[in-house]
């Protein structure tokens, strides 16, 4: 009976993770055809509020944790992002996280996770860049994909203006957020850069893993080592233990932390930020309970990243 229960389940996960390839295939097709969508884009990043949509909640700056910054791009629109700076700081260069949200690639902000974000910076005692990457309507995923790499290279090129320490550089993503984080982390490792560590919770995956075995071996040794935050009962949390196992069977050290009773989304959901969308009612991922797992997580994700040896 045991058996049959989990074959069921992996087949479960196998036609659910059919359906969503095929959703983001169909995102990509959209993406192509609707170009307008630059004009609007554009006026986005001119600051214009009547573009916020889906759950791209945008704070005003006067009630904002964090300090609002356009990454600098040549030839290229600059990347939004927010930043956070420990308040209890040494002269020694301090360690960097960069924070990116979930939302199906369509939906979320960096906004939305502006406490949250400032709690990181503390439990992390890290300087913490919140990335607004462009949405799959608005952009390919790949051009989000860029905003991240390029994110993260600018303030590798920029280690000492901000005094971060280079050797200590992490990216931490939730759902299709842990997509962009993973893939960072790969595609950085091909430019020569290693990060510190990889956070992925309820990660989305997709080809990452085709991309990873394309690497030498030497290059896959080096990606940087992996934190796994699962929930049961999620078919993008289980599929993205296959991953997991590959890093695994290539050596790059990994950890799993799962949470039984939780939900897909709980960590980002849970911040006071979702309750000022236009549809809070709609996330049956809030509740103290969730909210309980969601602050452990981060205690255990600030655990991972600031003593990882």
């Amino acid at each position: 009976m045991e058996s049959l229960r989990l074959v069921l389940q992996k087949k479960r996960i196998q036609i659910a993770s059919l359906i969503f390839c095929i959703s983001l295939a169909l995102i990509s097709v959209s993406c192509d055809i609707q170009q307008g969508m630059t004009n609007s884009l554009t006026s986005f990043y001119n600051g214009d509020p009547s573009l916020v949509r889906h759950l791209k909640y945008s704070k005003p700056d006067s009630d904002l944790i964090g300090t609002r910054f356009i990454v600098p791009r040549p030839d290229k629109l600059g990347v939004r992002v927010n930043l956070y700076f420990p308040k209890n700081t040494s002269s020694s260069p301090t360690p960097c996280v960069f924070n990116i949200h979930g939302g199906s690639f369509m939906e979320g902000s960096a906004d939305l996770l502006d406490s949250q974000s400032a709690r990181m910076s503390e439990l992390c005692e890290a300087f913490v860049v919140n990335i607004d990457y462009c949405y799959a309507d608005d952009r390919p995923i790949d051009y989000s994909v860029q905003e991240v790499t390029d994110t993260v290279l600018y303030f590798f090129q920029n280690a000492e203006k901000y005094n971060l320490d280079v050797t200590r550089f992490s990216v931490c993503g939730y759902s299709a957020g842990a997509y962009y984080a993973a893939t960072a982390a790969v595609k950085l490792r091909k430019k020569g850069v290693r990060l510190f560590s990889q956070v992925l919770c309820y990660a989305y995956i997709g080809e990452i893993r085709a991309d990873f075995l394309k690497m030498t071996s030497s290059q896959q040794s080096q990606v940087a080592p992996a934190l796994f935050v699962v929930c049961s009962d999620d078919f993008l949390s289980e599929s993205s233990l296959s991953y997991k196992m590959i890093l695994d069977a290539k050596g790059v050290k990994t950890k799993t932390v799962r949470y039984s009773n939780a939900r897909h989304g709980f960590i980002e959901v849970n911040n006071n930020e979702y309750t000022l969308t236009s549809a809070p009612s709609s996330f049956h991922q809030r509740s103290p309970k969730q909210q309980c797992y969601a602050r452990e997580a981060e205690t255990k994700i600030a655990l991972w990243i600031r003593f990882l040896k």
